[in-house]
């Protein structure tokens, strides 16, 4: 038994997974106090402003087509596994020439549609539209900061992950609680983005440029990467870049739409509450979140060598664990939610309570379902997989209008996780079938 257990600790997969979970207690503690502070400082109505703002511009961001964060870590992993060093500065050229672009347009589409935005839907008041705005100005360094990001996550160096997202989390906090602490204001925290996401984007530059040669395949320098973007070539990108873009925002609405909606029917307060449980349940997945890092280099590593056969059976491993640990966490999270919050957040925050145990469910389903996507992406079943998304989304939020106007915060809930769990079961139903074929038919050649 302790033979097994050593000769399980050896393993690439697991020793990265431990190393990732090791740095995410760092990332987690540092998100508690300022998920914690920043919502006493501002109070419920403060926060929801916060919250209406912020979730307006993951709204806009749907815009962004370009699949570059999902894409790209499919093919960088891609083209680490088959050793194309040519192809590795290319897709980050790309990305950089796609980013500045998408940028530029973005902004200055927002800023272009603010009054319409205001009137339309805000009754005239453009606060929550300019707090989008000035978010906005902070996409270039964020897109490029998860570039820098995934080109440590396609060579498995994973403590150099760890050690980034720590020091983010911690410029992150830092920065917004000051903020908070001179203005307790939406507009404070906006700011203090601006300055969080140039930071963070000098330290992982710092970081990349001293380590790409630490691995069987050298990295472009930077000089390289920006020199390259005049003759990147995105021929064959777009058609999986669009699908991956649509994608992966489609899934985004899923968490944004259930608190915009909240905030429209039911008030800035109750769409607060809403972002706060949010908030609170997705930070529980940290005990999790370095299995899914871990995958998105895995998979489509494992299928560009073709080992179906050994995906499967880790895939197996991988959604047993998962759905076994997700529920007895969330059912244990569930019981000491009523004695957290009110010692936390103090009286005004009481109604997130029933908020929060409801999204145990949310908790349990991203939990298990956050494996499909590496998997449908290396499989090229991006578009089956938004199909699924687009469907749920349109049955759903009919029906999610109808439990805001009934029961408030806690319709906006049971919207995120109706949502959610339709789209998992469905998307598991097309990708599973796929792998376990490929695999069957591995094995008897």
């Amino acid at each position: 038994m302790t033979g097994r257990l050593r000769q399980l600790l050896q393993r690439k997969f697991v020793k990265d997974t431990i190393t990732l979970q090791i740095g995410k207690v760092g990332v987690l503690a540092l998100s508690l106090i300022g998920s914690v502070i920043v919502p006493v400082l501002l109070r419920p109505e403060r926060y929801g402003v916060w919250q209406l703002g912020l979730s307006l511009y993951g709204v806009w961001k749907v815009l962004n087509l370009t699949g570059l964060i999902p894409s790209t870590q499919t093919r960088l992993a891609a083209a680490v596994g088959a050793g194309d060093a040519v192809q590795l500065q290319n897709w980050m050229s790309l990305f950089f020439k796609v980013t500045l672009l998408y940028c530029a347009a973005s902004t200055g589409l927002l800023l272009l549609a603010r009054p319409w935005l205001a009137n339309a839907f805000y009754g005239g008041d453009a606060t929550f539209v300019n707090l989008a705005l000035l978010l906005s100005l902070t996409q270039p360094s964020e897109l490029l900061y998860s570039l820098f990001i995934i080109t440590f996550s396609s060579r498995r160096q994973m403590r150099y992950v760890a050690m980034l997202q720590n020091l983010n989390q911690l410029v992150l906090v830092t920065t917004t609680i000051v903020a908070v602490l001179i203005s307790p204001t939406a507009y404070a925290i906006a700011l203090s983005r601006l300055v969080y996401s140039a930071v963070t984007l000098v330290l992982v530059v710092v970081v990349y440029q001293r380590s790409r040669h630490h691995t069987d395949i050298t990295y472009p320098a930077l000089t390289t990467v920006l020199r390259g973007m005049v003759t990147a070539s995105g021929s064959d990108y777009w058609r999986f870049g669009i699908a991956n873009a649509l994608d992966k925002n489609t899934a985004n609405l899923y968490r944004l739409l259930p608190i915009q909606i909240t905030g429209v029917v039911a008030g800035p307060q109750a769409a607060g509450y809403v972002g706060l449980a949010l908030n609170a349940i997705t930070q529980q997945t940290f005990f999790t979140s370095a299995i899914l890092d871990n995958m998105q280099a895995v998979v489509p590593q494992a299928v560009g060598r073709r080992d179906y056969a050994g995906l499967w059976r880790r895939f197996r491993q991988v959604m047993l664990v998962l759905a076994v640990g997700g529920a007895a966490f969330f059912g244990v999270f569930a019981l000491i939610v009523p004695f957290v919050v009110p010692i936390l957040y103090g009286s005004d925050w009481l109604p997130v309570i029933p908020l929060l145990q409801l999204l145990a469910i949310f908790g349990v389903v991203t939990t298990l379902g956050g494996v499909f996507g590496p998997l449908y992406r290396a499989f090229d079943q991006v578009r089956g997989a938004l199909v699924i998304k687009l469907v749920v989304l349109g049955v759903g939020l009919p029906i999610g209008f109808w439990l805001i106007e009934q029961y408030g915060a806690v319709g906006g809930v049971w919207l995120v996780n109706g949502l959610l769990a339709a789209s998992v079961l469905l998307t598991a139903v097309m990708t599973l079938p796929e792998l376990q074929a490929q695999a069957i038919r591995q094995s008897s050649n």
